[in-house]
């Protein structure tokens, strides 16, 4: 079986401007989003692509 090796990310920024919620606070803190597998969600470009295809592409 092939080894993997794990490294740490110490420099990974997460994309928090492309995620509306995440610009809140709660508690006077940041908030934070722990991503899952059922993910709700969604970049603000997604978010954008579903609204333009709701409000012109459906039949």
């Amino acid at each position: 079986m092939a080894q993997t090796k794990l490294r740490a990310v110490d420099s990974f920024v997460p994309p928090r401007g492309d995620f509306e919620i995440l610009s809140r606070e709660v508690y006077g803190k940041p908030l934070v989003y722990l991503d899952s597998a059922a993910s709700a969600q969604k970049p603000r470009a997604v978010l954008q692509a579903m609204t333009a295809f709701a409000e012109s592409e459906y039949a």
